[in-house]
């Protein structure tokens, strides 16, 4: 199993995220590879999700990690890219989802009183 630790940076014109905001930087690092970090004012936003999405399906027995993933960073990555024509969004849930991702805020849930507010990432290093 390879596990890839992911972050994503969004543009947000509005007070509060939403699944249409824009992507505008994608990081990555397999395990045990180097990390690799996506811009779009380098390219465009769906040049960077075409090859962030031809990398992982590259990956066997895939594992993604990352904070938030669940609620925020995988509905947009996979809104973003069927909204961009990349893929169908039954094909980008299957990449994505099925190889079961692991969400760090999920993790700290049960810390929290299963509340989401207050698990930033800060709070969940402690």
């Amino acid at each position: 199993m390879t596990r890839l630790f992911l972050d994503i940076e969004t543009y947000s014109p509005g007070p509060k995220p939403t699944y249409d905001d824009r992507i505008i930087a994608i990081a990555y690092k397999p395990e045990g590879g180097p990390v690799t970090v996506l811009k779009e004012w380098e390219s465009d936003e769906k040049q960077i999700l075409t090859r962030f999405l031809e990398e992982i399906k590259r990956i066997d027995r895939l594992n993604i990690i990352s904070h938030n993933i669940l609620r925020f960073d995988l509905p947009l990555i996979i809104n973003r890219a069927s909204a961009h024509g990349i893929a169908p969004t039954g094909d980008l849930m299957h990449l994505l989802l099925d190889p079961y991702p692991i969400d760090t805020i999920q993790a700290q849930l049960q810390t929290n009183n299963f509340y989401f507010k207050g698990l930033g990432l800060a709070e969940c290093a402690k």
